[in-house]
């Protein structure tokens, strides 16, 4: 069968192989480990199927000889059990001590000339009528087969030049550093029954998702927001324009996203949307959502896609698509459709998400790992309601069911078989983000079943994710990290703001002394920059006064410098978001740089001015 495959196409089997091979080489050769980590390589071979794989990653036990399984890229709690009860038939013990040798040899797959294995599994799903939670198998894949022999092809020791370079011995240590214990940081504050995001932290985290275009005066005189007049005027009116200090998230995601949405490579044939649908993570929620998720998710589409999604709600033959399963719910779309409603379309699919829904992205925001949804159209598996939902969320989410349905297949309304293949986007060693594309499912010589992708297909995705959404998640990274502190920076001045009213202090500009501020100032900045780390993936940012901060005394306090006397200090972890640790994202001295420059701002200090810092 393989030498049939690699007659597909301009581009063989073996050159796909050895191209995806040529990439994990790159990332091997990486200095630090978070560059090439067991998601980055997995994401990359996924690349080659046609078929959702999950990974169980195991090492050899040089005594026993046996498989001890210490990670799987499975991170769906809904689903785990029946994960672990697939690994358990291979062997695997609770106490996770050696798996028999004979029990996995014949399916796991041995990382180049490392110590370490990754069995693959296949998963089965069986659709439920009416959006119902799906009954979910997995099963491991033989090396025998033909995906097994793939991904033995792939996993291959390196040649003699890479070899030379010390390329396996890197590998070894580095993958050895991967597992260790500490490399991983769990949350602590993420489950919502104990920590629920209260009203006044859910409206200080819209505020910094979407920026509020126009404020009245009474929500100026409250210290929510600071307002310049327009240019000419001598006065502030009630509908003065915003200048926010911070950059929203959904101005970083515009500005990104408006870097690439125009590309050709995410136009497929026949499209008229651009073949992007980002979904974020967010710690919103004040309960659990159907039964197992701690967070709220946010879908963003540019104000491009929006124009295109108008555009090709008006031009294209419906026909075509694939109807919505709920009558009701299609019914709704296409009469918003009819009367122009395109933005109460969009708000829709953005409204919080009720407790009793789940939504395709949750297996790759909650793992780190990429997935294929094949053909969910015709499934209706873009999302379950759970039975205990009332009619009123019912018809919520159907509705926005019905969105995605239609918005994601005019991305893509020439695939044969569309299916949705999800990639993450980490950020400070955490997944933030997901990036949804539509592909076709459907191999090249019609068989939809065929497990390997064909030529044209495995280009057009490769060249997505190699060329375009890895510089993207590279300027996420950089330019969410400065967002963050400008954020933290926004909260800060809205703190001196207030204690400057509080003590009477008519100069903006006048030093920030030891005495300023009080306890409840320091509590006050706590919910706020514990309302961001909600947001962001990035560590806690706390401030105090004196050699320690707190609740938080283990940290080591900084000083912002003279001009400001208070004190800060960065929390190791994110109290929401699980995170790897295998360097650290915020550098104490970069942090200080950076929050100094912009109190020196705010106090009218020159930016040549030298600022003592303990």
């Amino acid at each position: 069968m393989l030498d049939e495959l690699e007659q597909d196409g301009s581009m063989s089997l073996s050159e796909r192989i050895e191209h995806v091979r040529f990439t994990l080489a790159d990332m091997c050769l990486e200095k630090n480990a978070d560059r090439f980590s067991f998601f980055r390589l997995l994401n990359r071979v996924i690349f080659l199927f046609q078929k959702p794989l999950i990974f169980a990653i195991c090492r050899k036990s040089d005594e026993t000889h046996g498989y001890i399984v210490d990670r799987h890229t499975h991170g769906d709690p809904l689903y785990l059990d029946e994960f672990e009860g697939a690994l358990r038939r291979l062997g695997m013990k609770s106490d996770f001590s050696d798996v028999p040798e004979e029990a996995v040899e014949p399916y796991a797959v041995r990382l180049f000339h490392s110590s370490f294995f990754v069995i693959p599994f296949d998963v089965i799903r069986n659709p439920q009528a009416d959006f119902r939670k799906q009954n979910v198998e997995f099963e491991p894949i033989s090396r025998s087969s033909t995906v097994g022999r793939v991904l033995e092809r792939v996993f291959r020791p390196f040649g003699a030049a890479l070899c030379e370079l010390g390329i396996e011995e890197h590998i070894e240590k580095n993958f050895q550093e991967i597992f260790e214990a500490t490399a991983l940081i769990q949350a602590y504050q993420d489950d919502p029954r104990k920590y629920p995001a209260d009203r006044e932290t859910q409206s200080l985290m819209t505020r910094y998702e979407r920026r509020p275009r126009k404020v009245n005066v009474r929500q100026l005189a409250q210290g929510e927001m600071r307002i310049v007049p327009r240019r000419g005027a001598e006065t502030i009116d009630a509908q003065a324009e915003v200048r926010a200090d911070f950059t929203s998230l959904d101005d970083l995601l515009e500005a990104e996203t408006g870097l690439i949405v125009s590309s050709p490579a995410l136009r497929r044939p026949g499209g008229q949307i651009s073949n992007l649908l980002i979904s974020r993570k967010k710690f919103d929620r004040t309960d659990l959502r159907f039964g197992a998720y701690f967070y709220g998710i946010d879908f963003f589409l540019s104000r491009e896609q929006r124009q295109q999604f108008r555009f090709c709600c008006q031009t294209i033959d419906r026909k075509s698509l694939t109807p919505f399963p709920n009558v009701d719910a299609d019914r709704w779309f296409w009469e918003n459709v009819d009367s122009a409603r395109y933005r109460h379309l969009i708000a829709s699919l953005r409204v919080p998400l009720s407790s009793n829904v789940r939504l395709f992205p949750e297996y790759v925001l909650m793992s780190g790992a990429s997935i294929l949804n094949v053909d969910p159209f015709s499934r209706g598996d873009l999302g379950w309601i759970a039975d205990s939902a009332t009619d009123e969320e019912r018809e919520k989410e159907l509705r926005r069911f019905a969105i995605l349905h239609y918005l994601l297949q005019m991305m893509a309304p020439g695939a044969r078989r569309p299916s949705l293949l999800t990639l993450p986007i980490r950020v400070s060693g955490a997944t933030w983000m997901a990036a949804t594309i539509v592909v076709d499912g459907a191999a090249s010589d019609g068989d939809p079943e065929a497990d390997i992708v064909s030529s044209s297909e495995f280009q057009s995705r490769f060249l997505i994710y190699h060329s375009m959404m890895r510089d993207f998640e590279n300027r996420i990274r950089r330019k969410s990290k400065a967002a963050y502190l400008q954020c933290v920076y926004d909260v800060f001045a809205h703190q001196v703001a207030v204690m400057r009213d509080r003590n009477g202090q008519s100069r903006s500009n006048a030093p920030i002394e030891s005495g300023d501020f009080e306890f409840p100032d320091f509590e006050a900045l706590l919910d706020k920059t514990m309302g961001l780390a909600r947001l962001y993936p990035y560590d806690l940012v706390v401030f105090s006064l004196g050699e320690t901060l707190g609740r938080f005394s283990e940290l080591r306090a900084e000083s912002l410098g003279y001009a400001c006397k208070v004190d800060f200090g960065i929390y190791d972890g994110n109290p929401f978001f699980d995170r790897l640790r295998l360097r650290n994202f915020l550098d104490r001295k970069d942090v200080r740089r950076q929050l100094r420059n912009l109190v020196n701002a705010q106090l009218g200090l020159s930016g040549s001015v030298k600022v003592r810092s303990i």
